[in-house]
């Protein structure tokens, strides 16, 4: 492939990646240093993604939300197409990786949950890029080597029903619902071994599970889906409903529902961060870098706000700004999570479904 030519700058940059190659310090080829923020740098990747005219991106992301953000990515820059898969995590995953081991390079970009993202990880499917535009992501939402960061959050927090839950009832913290009044009225997504790993990250393993014990022993109900389980609360099944997503919340509170949520304030908030990444042997990595800048830039940002997503960005707020704060008016203190975080998914859903759905581990 001939890059044109490159700038000083660029040619030492070049020089210190392939020394630090000769001492086993440096990722292969997958690898996409994060690329200063100067204009001729920008210039260089706009030349170069317009001369590979397209990027495929394989996701799991709403039809709604890739409604709006294609056709304005295609309308700043339009010398490239999108080209999209989009399916669910498990066949999208599957497809990814019976490609690789194809020895095809298809995808551009992955955008998944970060639980999917792991397995991705894992098999070796995705490039490392330090986008310049992640310098306003925080840290407890990206890859410290690039692998992957958020470009939204779903906040899990505890929501009620305000028609079933009297006013002095109404929880504050997660201990809160360790009251006997509460037994029988709570309802948790069957996947829910995410937010029990999280929380035994946040309070620490010997109390943790002290604490999911007791919680267990509430009769909890279980069903599958935040849309669901949401719908379910509205309706009144079920009088709170642990680790569902406030934006969903907040808007069902606008159009009326008798629903209302709660972050505790006594501890950091689990969150679900939404994903991008880098894939490995990107057949447009230019386009990708441009389309991964462009999603965690401000305008992007703002886009997947004005969508009823929580953007990842700290210098832009989710709409309405309430989603980030608790009930003192502080931001809320997000759970950091890794790679390595995930990895221990399988263990902890084991776990997760002996102690509440009595579940014998195979």
């Amino acid at each position: 492939m001939s890059w044109g030519k490159l700038e000083l700058a660029q040619i030492v940059t070049r020089a210190v990646v392939i020394l630090l190659l000769s001492f086993g310090l440096a990722a292969a080829n997958d690898t996409y240093a994060a690329a200063p923020a100067d204009e001729k740098t920008k210039v260089g990747l706009l030349e170069k993604a317009k001369k590979e005219g397209k990027v495929v991106l394989y996701t799991g992301q709403t039809i709604e939300d890739l409604k709006e953000i294609t056709p304005l990515f295609e309308k700043k820059y339009p010398f490239v197409k999108v080209d999209i898969f989009r399916s669910g995590a498990a066949k999208l995953f599957a497809r990814a990786l019976s490609e690789y081991r194809a020895g095809k390079h298809l995808a551009d970009i992955f955008g998944s949950s970060f639980w999917a993202t792991q397995q991705y990880f894992e098999k070796g499917l995705l490039g490392n890029y330090k986008s310049p535009e992640g310098q306003a992501i925080p840290e407890y939402c990206k890859d410290k080597e690039g692998y992957w960061s958020c470009d939204y959050i779903n906040i899990g927090v505890i929501a009620y029903n305000t028609k079933l839950v009297p006013r002095e009832k109404a929880p504050r913290s997660y201990q809160d619902l360790l009251d006997p009044w509460w037994k029988g009225k709570i309802g948790l997504d069957d996947t829910g071994f995410r937010w029990y790993g999280s929380m035994l990250k946040i309070m620490g393993k010997e109390k943790g599970q002290n604490f999911m014990q007791r919680l267990a022993h509430q009769n909890i109900s279980f069903r599958r889906g935040q849309n669901l389980l949401a719908q379910l609360l509205q309706a009144g099944e079920f009088a709170a409903v642990i680790n569902l997503y406030n934006n969903d919340i907040e808007q069902l509170k606008m159009k009326g529902a008798p629903v209302d949520w709660v972050a505790p304030l006594d501890q950091p908030t689990v969150i679900t961060p939404h994903a991008i990444a880098l894939a490995k042997n990107p057949p447009h990595p230019n386009a990708a870098r441009l389309y991964i800048d462009f999603i965690l830039s401000r305008e992007g940002q703002e886009i997947l706000s004005r969508l009823n997503n929580v953007p990842a960005r700290s210098d832009v707020p989710p709409n309405p700004a309430r989603l980030m704060l608790g009930a003192d008016g502080k931001r809320l203190k997000f759970l950091s999570v890794d790679l390595e975080f995930a990895k221990g998914a399988n263990e902890l859903a084991d776990e997760f479904r002996k102690l509440f759905m009595g579940q014998e581990v195979k």
